[in-house]
């Protein structure tokens, strides 16, 4: 219950988010979260990093305005060439 409380109050914030990286978008918790994020922040400039490129290819048909990466996580530059964009 106290993390329900602690997300309600996050969410009751006004937010500018303008941009956002999700990074492992095409797991369960990064589709949750990039729906999310796409509904509350329709100006949201989205991208998605992950290791699937055929799971992004079906994303990309859900989704298809959001940015998609091949890359992992361990892979150091590959990721700050995602968050440059």
């Amino acid at each position: 219950m106290m993390y329900l409380s602690k997300v309600q109050e996050i969410e009751s914030r006004e937010i500018n988010m303008k941009s956002c990286l999700i990074i492992g978008g095409t797991g369960t918790l990064g589709k949750a979260l990039l729906k999310h994020i796409y509904i509350k922040y329709p100006t949201c400039k989205l991208a998605v990093m992950s290791r699937d490129e055929h799971k992004q290819s079906f994303l990309k048909r859900e989704f298809p305005d959001v940015r998609m990466y091949i890359g992992d996580i361990r892979d150091v530059e590959r990721t700050y060439d995602c968050i440059r964009g």
